[in-house]
């Protein structure tokens, strides 16, 4: 993951992210803020994928509401009721030129994930981050973290070659 200031986000930097595969940390005054994910063909059909029980089950049912039009609830209705039925997380539409730090800590304040658009087209996904989140992380994790640490510095103290996330995970 690259991190790069929440100033130099931009839809060119998305585009070469995606690119790149890479996730990007954006940073606001040095300090971790937001995750954006980059969307792409790819990742959304790697989440349908993922997902197709779910998506043909949400089908069905939202053919049986459209027949029964009493319970027909429309998707803006749907995306704006962040306690629907589903257990959707409430997503928030952004454009590009809209993003800064005053955003993004309103939006991790209400647990709002962002969709970043671009010229009009979901250009990829930005994930608040808190260091509320952050720590919870962390206290969940200390002894994985803690094992890791000592296991690297077992290795560095080997004087074995490094192995690299890239040497061991396929593309």
């Amino acid at each position: 993951m690259r991190t790069v200031s929440i100033r130099e986000v931009s839809g060119a930097l998305i585009s070469e992210a995606a690119e790149r595969q890479e996730t990007l940390g954006i940073t606001n005054n040095n300090v971790l803020a937001g995750v954006l994910v980059p969307v792409t063909s790819r990742w959304v059909k790697h989440l349908v994928e993922g997902n197709v029980s779910r998506i043909l089950h949400s089908i069905e049912r939202g053919e049986k509401e459209i027949a029964d039009a009493e319970s027909y609830v429309s998707l803006d209705k749907a995306l704006s009721d962040e306690k629907n039925a589903s257990g959707a997380f409430p997503i928030r539409r952004v454009s590009i030129r809209q993003i800064s730090g005053k955003l993004l800590s309103e939006a991790a304040e209400r647990g709002e994930t962002l969709g970043i658009t671009t010229d009009n087209v979901l250009a990829g996904v930005l994930v608040p981050v808190t260091p509320r989140w952050i720590d919870h992380l962390i206290e969940n994790n200390i002894s994985r973290i803690l094992h890791s640490i000592a296991r690297g510095e077992n290795e560095i103290a080997s004087g074995a070659p490094a192995i690299k996330l890239e040497d061991i995970v396929p593309e």
